[in-house]
């Protein structure tokens, strides 16, 4: 037994909710998921089928260790996408075109750390995406191969200049030298041969700086020229090598099928755990004993009555009665006998947060119950309001409680015995007063109802329920013990919470909490086995 605000209650955990509520709505996740690798299946196969195909060509230019160009391009990168431009452009184009009527789409890019370009076709059908680029990567190695031819040309032809404006400067400084040979000859004078000489000195060590220079560049140019022609640019060569040529492509490149599906399935899964938190939000109905066990804490749930007909609920047990039912009653009765044992309660107050949930018929098969095992049983009708429990004994409503304690009647005038195996005594209503609550409240009622309850093992108490009127907190305090009744069709999460903080305002001690009317589908305790 439980106060409504010891602070021992447990608190559940948030992932063990979540736990409960995935195993519970599992199929609606699953249906999403199915929806929506179905409608991805349907939408691939609307789809137009795009096949790729790639073509790889490797720049040789740039491996080189000393090409001779006469424009010099920096940076590796900025000449790879140079070529990129020239792979794409118009004269490249029109040559495809040529080959190829109606060529697929292309696109090309560099290769990361690798003087590569790859160039891509896309189109519908695999042949002509591969013959295109197939046909872009020829087109742009003749061109580039009549492009290299050029340029080595040209490079030839000023190195091949520049080669004999060389020899004719160092031609020209022999022919100086001899020149002031032949004058320092035919001078006369000592003084100016003397002069020449100095002068000629001089002069040749101008001219052996210069020659050694100009025998420097001669040598340079002199390599260039023969690495040029070692490397066959000039023969024709090209700096650019097909690597891979395009092949049809077997599947499409898009829609991939696999792709779709993977993510429809993930999307149907979120989007089914999305409905399902959104259900669990807006949904304030309790269905289950653990969705119960949440909202109540620490608190007991003593029994879980499935929904059942009429006939299967009553007191009476008739031989037909459905065994799931009526072993689910035995389990509340053997519950709240263990609940109260050695605790000294006695008087047990049945109630429920609104009418219509089911407290009265509890209160009928758990006294029947009781007297079944043995136990003597008096059940006090306090629903001064809107009296059931005696419809399930066919009793009158009159005289009741309300003319025991007004006086009108005695104790064994208003005490009836049923007609049930054991013993079960019933006090009904009476006539319902014009203030129900003013006369529970009257100090003499507990002390007749601890009179009359005197010779009997248990005293159950019918209370009205607890929201709409005040009477049930009056009851709760005539009572040792306190049994909430919820319904999972009609309670809801407000007003349990709502029960529990008025009970609380009265220092209830709660015996335990029954779920009535639960669904088979969300508890299945009984079920395997039956």
């Amino acid at each position: 037994m439980f106060p409504v605000s010891d602070e021992s209650r447990l608190v559940v955990s948030p992932v063990a909710h979540y736990v409960r509520l995935l195993r519970r709505g599992w199929w609606l996740v699953v249906v999403c998921m199915v929806v929506s690798v179905g409608l991805a299946v349907v939408y691939t196969a609307r789809q137009t089928r795009v096949y790729e195909s790639s073509a790889r060509i490797l720049l040789t230019e740039l491996r080189r260790s000393d090409t001779v160009s006469v424009e010099r391009v920096e940076g590796t990168d900025r000449l790879v996408q140079n070529q990129i431009e020239l792979l794409l452009s118009d004269p490249v184009g029109k040559v495809v075109k040529r080959k190829i009527a109606d060529p697929a789409s292309v696109a090309a890019h560099g290769e990361s750390g690798a003087d590569v370009i790859r160039v891509t076709a896309s189109g519908a059908s695999p042949a002509n995406v591969a013959a295109t680029a197939n046909a872009y990567a020829d087109a742009f190695i003749q061109l580039e191969t009549r492009s290299d031819v050029a340029r080595s040309a040209a490079t030839a032809e000023v190195l091949t200049r520049n080669l004999a404006d060389v020899n004719t400067k160092l031609g020209f400084l022999d022919g100086a030298l001899a020149e002031t040979d032949r004058q320092i000859a035919a001078a006369e004078s000592p003084e100016v041969r003397q002069s020449l000489v100095e002068q000629r000195s001089n002069a040749l060590a101008n001219q052996q700086n210069l020659r050694n220079e100009l025998n420097s560049s001669q040598a340079y140019y002199t390599r260039q020229l023969a690495e040029l022609d070692l490397n066959g640019t000039v023969a024709g060569g090209s700096g650019a090598q097909l690597l891979d040529r395009a092949t049809a492509p077997l599947d499409p490149s898009s829609p991939s099928l696999r792709r779709n599906v993977l993510l429809a399935a993930a999307l149907g899964v979120l989007l089914g755990i999305g409905l399902l938190l959104l259900r669990d939000y807006l949904d304030d109905s309790i269905t289950s004993r653990e969705e119960l066990e949440e909202e109540v804490g620490g608190l007991p749930v003593l029994g879980v009555i499935p929904f059942a007909d009429a006939k299967d609920l009553d007191p009476l047990a008739p031989v037909d009665a459905d065994p799931m039912v009526r072993e689910a009653l035995r389990t509340l009765r053997t519950s709240v006998t263990f609940s109260t044992f050695d605790q000294g309660v006695r008087v047990i107050s049945v109630t429920s947060p609104m009418a219509g949930e089911g407290k009265s018929t509890i209160v009928a098969n758990l006294a029947t119950l009781l007297a079944a095992a043995n136990e003597s049983v008096l059940i006090v009708c306090c629903d001064l309001r809107r009296p059931r429990v005696q419809r399930f004994f066919d009793e009158p409503i009159d005289p009741g409680l309300t003319s025991m304690i007004i006086g009108k009647c005695a104790k064994d005038e208003v005490i009836r015995h049923l007609r049930v195996p054991g013993r079960v005594d019933l006090i009904t209503a009476g006539i319902v007063p014009p203030n129900p609550s003013e006369l529970l409240m009257l100090g003499r009622t507990k002390a007749l109802i601890a009179e009359v309850g005197a010779g009997y093992d248990w005293v159950i108490l019918d209370s009205p329920p607890v929201l709409p009127v005040a009477d049930a907190m009056v009851i709760a305090r005539l009572a040792d013990a306190t049994l909430l009744i919820t319904n999972a069709a009609t309670t809801t999460r407000r007003q349990l919470k709502r029960t529990l903080k008025q009970l609380d305002q009265v220092e209830t001690v709660i015996l335990g909490v029954v779920l009535n009317g639960a669904s088979n589908r969300h508890d299945d305790t009984y079920g395997p086995y039956y």
